[in-house]
């Protein structure tokens, strides 16, 4: 399944837990850009923290989607 697929079935699936990824994935975006552009008050280590927490939420995301999407009868994920 692809990315932009998955995404679509997990919104729709698991609304919570892609929300919480989703926020998770701006939240690491932003730092990133900050850090990257030489902003003092974000350290490396914000970045990976921030990293490490949407990896988390996406772990998360995935195993709900799992366990709540029903494919149509002879339809393989």
């Amino acid at each position: 399944m692809s990315a932009s697929l998955f995404d679509l079935f997990t919104a729709e699936t698991c609304p919570a837990e892609f929300g919480i990824m989703e926020e998770a994935h701006k939240n690491y975006q932003a730092l990133t850009l900050h850090f990257l552009n030489f902003d003092t008050a974000v350290t490396e280590e914000d970045c990976l923290e921030a990293m490490q927490a949407y990896l988390k939420a996406a772990v998360v995301a995935r195993a709900a989607f799992k366990a709540r999407f029903k494919p149509a009868q002879g339809i393989r994920p």
